[in-house]
């Protein structure tokens, strides 16, 4: 989830503090400490900052993947939309929302679930 890779990241490069961090990213303190509470969702704009400021990619940051799961996801996600021929227009907001989560929840798995071979 993005809060925990947020507050991993803070704790891992020694900002002890959510305020310290917060500084550093020329955010106000209470914000941040929304983002790493997971009481408010990462605007565009955070991201941004955050990839300016830590040097790692946004794609890291919105969905906790690297370089390679990230360039595989685009070509799975690509091979989907054109083999079926689907736009977004083809589904109600509920049903587009539904398949998003549904993919969001599967890839997760998929993903904890590599993690898990790897690591053992």
């Amino acid at each position: 989830m993005f809060c925990q890779r947020l507050k991993e990241y803070r704790i891992r490069f020694n900002f002890y503090y959510q305020k310290d961090f917060a500084e550093y990213l020329n955010i106000n303190q209470s914000t941040y400490s929304k983002y790493e509470s997971g009481n408010k969702n990462p605007t565009e704009e955070f991201i941004e900052i955050l990839n300016k400021k830590t040097g790692l990619p946004k794609w890291y940051w919105r969905y906790g993947i690297n370089e390679f799961e990230f360039i595989n996801l685009n070509k799975i996600m690509k091979k989907c939309i054109n083999d079926m021929k689907l736009n977004e227009r083809d589904f109600t907001n509920k049903e587009y929302n539904l398949i998003i989560s549904a993919f969001r929840d599967d890839l997760k798995h998929e993903i904890n679930k590599r993690n898990n071979i790897i690591s053992k």
